[in-house]
């Protein structure tokens, strides 16, 4: 994935926080799959329509990048948060992904990651 395509697709899930009002507390676009921590609100329609939009629409915008074909796989993993640790387990896993892929040697020097809308400690 090209790195303006790849800052398009964030863009895509800022503007899914500020037009639903998603709960966005952390991304991690890696180079073959995306990480998103997110919780749905009122007006933003159930995980399974974000998801169908978010993918939709991203997969369309690739095509203008000159990708073709299915950008995301048809179904998407999802989980049960049930406290405030489990969010912060879940964002530190997220976001020490390129680390563990070997892409960079800290978490901050990844630059499709991000911790947004998260709890204070």
């Amino acid at each position: 994935m090209n790195g303006d395509l790849a800052a398009a697709i964030v863009q895509c899930l800022f503007d899914l926080r500020d037009s639903r009002g998603v709960k966005l507390y952390c991304y991690c676009l890696m180079p073959d799959h995306l990480h998103v921590l997110l919780s749905p609100s009122e007006r933003s329609g159930s995980l399974m329509q974000i998801m169908r939009a978010f993918k939709s629409y991203t997969t369309r915008m690739a095509w203008s990048f000159g990708r073709s074909g299915s950008l995301w796989a048809r179904s998407f993993y999802d989980r049960a948060i049930r406290d405030e640790q489990d969010i912060r387990t879940t964002c530190e896993y997220i976001l020490g992904n390129p680390v563990r892929a070997g892409l960079v040697e800290e978490p901050d020097d990844y630059p499709y990651a991000a911790l947004l809308d998260y709890l204070p400690l």
